[in-house]
């Protein structure tokens, strides 16, 4: 009879043979990961190329996003790349954001970004993106807001992340409550496409606040 020694009970030295192949599997892993640019899970990148289609991805160069787009992106300082495309689905701007150390210096179409996000105004796009959103990561969206350098302007920040946090979403759209227009009769709301755990002012590019704006507007608590 079989018993569940004898179907597992490895030998000592069979043992310390395996837990090294496991070791060596789990080091190769990491070195790929750590060598590797920053790229954004499936779900992320299937949402936003949703909206930009399979020539835009997370961690994709700008060389190849560009040659197949086929639309030149502008460099800009501190931010990344950025292309005016203005398509049928209401997306009008899109930006290729790059890591902090990448951002300071000259364009280079080997670039690749570590967020991508796309600007829209379309009419009802930050309801109609936050459904979708949750539904694709099951999961309601944590809160907070961005100021904006206009005294008085916010926007909202809705984010979901994957469980394991190699990526995720992150909606933005005006707040109400502001102060101020910054652009009168125009909704603009985005949707970024980030890589990696999401770590607040340096994931938004932005004055980050984990707080709503209501709260920062001194309208809520």
């Amino acid at each position: 009879m079989f018993t569940a020694h004898d179907l597992f009970g490895f030998s000592t030295r069979t043992r310390a043979a395996l837990a090294l192949v496991m070791l060596s599997v789990v080091s190769a892993t990491l070195g790929y990961l750590w060598a590797s640019p920053a790229t954004a899970p499936a779900r992320v990148q299937r949402i936003l190329q949703k909206y930009t289609g399979p020539a835009i991805a997370v961690g994709a160069s700008v060389r190849e996003m560009s040659t197949s787009l086929g639309t030149p992106f502008e460099f800009v300082p501190h931010l990344g790349y950025v292309a005016h495309v203005g398509d049928s689905t209401g997306v009008s701007e899109l930006r290729l954001l790059l890591p902090r150390g990448k951002r300071a210096g000259r364009p280079n179409d080997a670039d690749r970004p570590d967020a991508v996000e796309i600007l829209t105004t379309s009419d009802g796009a930050f309801n109609t993106l936050a459904v979708e959103v949750s539904a694709a990561f099951r999961d309601p969206p944590r809160e907070g807001c961005l100021t904006m350098s206009q005294p008085g302007t916010y926007r909202e920040v809705r984010y979901w992340q994957t469980p394991l946090h190699f990526g995720g979403i992150a909606l933005t759209n005006v707040y109400g409550g502001n102060g101020s227009v910054v652009r009168s009769g125009m909704v603009v709301t985005g949707l970024l496409a980030f890589a990696g755990r999401f770590n607040g002012g340096e994931t938004m590019r932005g004055n980050y606040s984990p707080q709503p704006c209501a709260v920062l507007a001194g309208l809520g608590q």
